[in-house]
């Protein structure tokens, strides 16, 4: 998912600032998107999840949790880190914002087995 998105808007992967992942709290999706996120990026950019802050609003999702991200952003917010991920994954999600974002990657992924990921480029 990541790879295909990475190539579908012809960028590399360090030119990704920051990666909104889902990171459900589920052992077996997380260990998964972890795996994902390993394979696609060296290293892997800040990486942060607003599942608990948003919790799951079905179909609105996807642009509920692009327009929050945004106003995080914005606002120089930063959602806080409750349960840290599973050290055996290898990744961690950032405890503040970076210092700059320009490209964020989201990964969006509902029920039933929809996904997607999108890259957003503050202009």
């Amino acid at each position: 998912m990541y790879q295909r998105a990475l190539e579908a808007s012809g960028l590399a992967a360090s030119d990704i600032d920051l990666i909104k992942v889902q990171a459900a709290g589920s052992p077996g999706n997380d260990e998964a998107e972890a795996r994902a996120l390993r394979t696609a990026f060296d290293p892997v950019p800040p990486i942060v999840s607003l599942k608990a802050a948003i919790g799951h609003t079905m179909g609105a999702s996807g642009a509920a949790e692009i327009v929050l991200l945004a106003a995080c952003i914005e606002q120089g917010a930063w959602p806080t880190v409750v349960d840290a991920a599973d050290p055996d994954l290898g990744v961690a999600l950032a405890e503040r914002a970076p210092e700059s974002v320009r490209r964020v990657m989201a990964t969006i992924l509902g029920f039933g087995g929809s996904h997607a990921s999108v890259v957003l480029e503050r202009t």
